[in-house]
């Protein structure tokens, strides 16, 4: 489960369960696995990103105490032009 939650984080284009797959570095391996993890109603997606979250905001309190601010911020550079930096 970590590694698929590593690939969906990783996961460059749409977000399939191949994707997620190959971007954990897992896409030579059985993935049947995976997609029988996936088929129905098997996982509670809410629930499990939920404990990511509160625990992503239990870290941010404890690290100051005195904010309150328990916004989580991202970055992803999404654009379509061609890098030119190293």
């Amino acid at each position: 489960m970590h590694d698929l939650a590593y690939g969906l984080l990783n996961c460059l284009g749409k977000h399939t369960l191949s994707g997620m797959i190959t971007s954990s570095g897992q896409q030579f391996v059985d993935w049947s696995s995976v997609y029988r993890l996936f088929q129905g109603d098997r996982t509670n997606i809410d629930y499990l990103f939920s404990v990511v979250r509160k625990a992503l905001i239990k870290n941010k309190l404890d690290e100051d105490t005195r904010s309150e601010d328990t916004r989580i911020y991202s970055h992803m550079d999404d654009t379509i032009l061609k890098k030119r930096g190293k």
